[in-house]
C-alpha cells in the first residue's frame, strides 16, 4: 500500500516509488524528519527538482501506516489548511473560466454590441482574474442581453428609411460596422456615430438569426452615411 500523502503521485521506479515533492510532504521533513524515514520516504534531488522516495523494503507497512498517521495527526491543522486553500483556488478558477466563457460567448454572439466590448478582449486569456473583474464580465452579459432584448422589442415597430435592394443594404451594414474599429467611443468619420452604433452592431448581429428585422432595422440606418461613406453603395441603387 503506497503512502497516502496529499499532493502526492506516486510512479514507480522498480522496486521504489517516486513523487513531487508537495506541500505537505516539505511540512513533514521539516517538523520530523525522522519519522518519514521511518515510514519508508526519503528526499533526493534531481535534475527537475526534488523528488520523494518511498521504498517499501525500507518499512514494514504497518510502520509505514504507523508514522503517516503520527504525521498526520501532528499536522492535522496544516493539512485542513492546506487543503482548503488548494480547493478555494480551484473555486476561483472555475468562476474565473464561467465567467469569461459567458463573456467570451455573448461577444461571439454579439460583437461590437456587447457591452463591455473592448474589456472582454482585454481579459480573454488571463490567467487571474480580480473578483471585480469576474463581477464587471457577468455584469457585461447581463447588461448586453438586457439591451439585445429591448431592441428586439423596438425593431419590430421599425418603419421606413431607404428603399434600397436588400443585398447593397446588407453590403451597406456590413461595410460600416468592418469601419467601426474604435467602438463608437470617437466621433469621427469612420464607421457608425455614437447615435446609430448600437442599432449597427444589433442588425449586423442579428443577420444570421432574422436577416428581415436586421435588415428593417438597417435601413433606418444606412441612409445617414449615403453622400459620405456609403457613397459607393449609394451610387449603385439605381443601376442595381
Amino acid at each position: 500500500m503506497l503512502p497516502e500523502i496529499d499532493g502526492t503521485d506516486w510512479r514507480a521506479d522498480g522496486e521504489k516509488f517516486l513523487s513531487p515533492v508537495s506541500r505537505v510532504l516539505w511540512k513533514y521533513r521539516d517538523s520530523d524528519p525522522l519519522d518519514l524515514v521511518r515510514a519508508g520516504i526519503t528526499f533526493t534531488k534531481g535534475p527537475g527538482g526534488f523528488y520523494a522516495e518511498y521504498d517499501p523494503r525500507k518499512a514494514p507497512e504497518k510502520l509505514t501506516i504507523f508514522y503517516m498517521d503520527k504525521l498526520r495527526a501532528k499536522h492535522s491543522e496544516f493539512i485542513e489548511r492546506h487543503v482548503r486553500q488548494r480547493e478555494n483556488k480551484r473555486a476561483v478558477r472555475e468562476r474565473r473560466d464561467s465567467a469569461l466563457a459567458r463573456a467570451v460567448a455573448t461577444k461571439e454572439r454579439w460583437g461590437q454590441f456587447t457591452s463591455g466590448y473592448k474589456t472582454i478582449t482585454d481579459l480573454t486569456g488571463q490567467s487571474y482574474l480580480l473578483d471585480s473583474q469576474k463581477d464587471a464580465l457577468d455584469r457585461y452579459v447581463r447588461v448586453t442581453e438586457k439591451r439585445a432584448e429591448a431592441m428586439l422589442g423596438a425593431a419590430k415597430t421599425v418603419k421606413g428609411g431607404v428603399d434600397w435592394p436588400d443585398d447593397l443594404v446588407e453590403e451597406a451594414l456590413i461595410y460600416m460596422t468592418d469601419l467601426d474599429s474604435d467602438e463608437r467611443s470617437v466621433r469621427n468619420k469612420s464607421g457608425w456615430d455614437i447615435v446609430h452604433g448600437p442599432r449597427g452592431h444589433w442588425a449586423v448581429a442579428m443577420l444570421p438569426v432574422d436577416r428581415d428585422l436586421a435588415l428593417r432595422v438597417a435601413r433606418t440606418i444606412v441612409g445617414h452615411y449615403a453622400d459620405r461613406q456609403l457613397k459607393h453603395i449609394a451610387d449603385r441603387v439605381g443601376s442595381h
